[in-house]
């Protein structure tokens, strides 16, 4: 993607440099409202919508400045394009550092299932079975942090056969699957529980948050 937008650049810069087609002026002049137009909208999201700290506004501000920079240059100042366009990557690699910074910590403090498949991996020797219960979007997360061999549950069967199994195992699950294995007569018992995000988009950033779901890790219950 870098190459091919530095081939662009440079392609428009030489059509510039000789008399221009109406495409190539309207390209370059819509640069700049572009970056404007992008920025106000992100930033409004920003501070209506998303739980991030006051500092993330630096993103969508420095991309404001840029378009603001770029649309006076190209519109009144009629400047060439520079060999590299600084102002734009500059205002690029603010947005990138805003999104490492702050973006992508906010969304793993909330996102438990990691720490989970740890607990397990931490707890599950050799011949312990491990295995997941409707964790639909969070499976692949929990067998990459858990790194062994997981069963995959679906179906109250499935999961009826894995306990009914008396060697070692753990299950992961939602608190609210949990309720209705017991309530199929299938003896379990919680071992470790996190509270944390069910969803695993951008919403996880929204200030009106949705309500946290509990994880938890079950075995079979054992007579007392």
């Amino acid at each position: 993607m870098c190459l091919l937008c530095a081939r662009a650049w440079a392609d428009v810069r030489s059509r510039l440099a000789v008399p221009a087609t109406a495409g190539v002026r309207l390209g370059v002049q819509t640069i700049g409202p572009i970056l404007v137009l992008a920025r106000t909208g992100g930033g409004y999201f920003m501070i209506a919508r998303l739980d991030l700290p006051n500092a993330a506004i630096i993103a969508p501000v420095a991309m404001l400045a840029a378009g603001l920079v770029v649309t006076a240059r190209v519109s009144f100042a009629h400047a060439r394009l520079p060999e590299v366009p600084w102002v734009t990557l500059t205002a690029m690699v603010a947005t990138y550092a805003a999104v490492i910074v702050w973006v992508l910590p906010a969304l793993a403090q909330r996102k438990v299932v990691p720490d989970v498949a740890r607990w397990v991996k931490g707890h599950a020797g050799d011949g312990v079975r491990v295995g997941t219960y409707r964790l639909n979007r969070w499976s692949n997360a929990f067998r990459f942090y858990v790194d062994q061999q997981t069963i995959h549950m679906d179906s109250i069967d499935e999961a009826r056969t894995f306990f009914a199994d008396p060697s070692p195992g753990y299950a992961v699950m939602t608190r609210q699957f949990l309720y209705e294995l017991a309530g199929q007569g299938i003896p379990l018992q919680v071992e470790y529980e996190r509270d944390g995000m069910w969803v695993t988009s951008g919403r996880a950033l929204w200030r009106r948050r949705e309500p946290p779901t509990r994880f938890v890790v079950v075995s079979r219950k054992t007579e007392p």
